[in-house]
């Protein structure tokens, strides 16, 4: 069981790690176009398996949170953080 200085410094600790979450701009591929799809807040890497006639295979894909609180995934080559110019 945490003690309260405890509890209070993991509730400050996961506070913190909220604002190191980055703005991102989905895209997609619409009719040979790439186009705006959705935007986000970026919280990390992830893998998922995908299979087609060659077999399974892991793409590396991002995991982005919308305003919602919905999670969605998307390929890292859709992605763009908009926090940096």
């Amino acid at each position: 069981m945490f003690g309260q200085v405890e509890l209070i410094n993991r509730i400050k600790s996961d506070l913190d790690k909220d604002k190191d979450k980055r703005p991102v701009r989905v895209m997609k591929y619409e009719r040979c176009a790439l186009v705006f799809d959705f935007v986000g807040e970026f919280h990390q890497w992830g893998t998922e398996l995908e299979e087609d006639d060659r077999g399974l295979h892991e793409v590396t894909v991002g995991i982005i949170e919308l305003k919602d609180g919905t999670i969605k995934t998307a390929y890292s080559n859709l992605i763009q953080f908009t926090d940096k110019e």
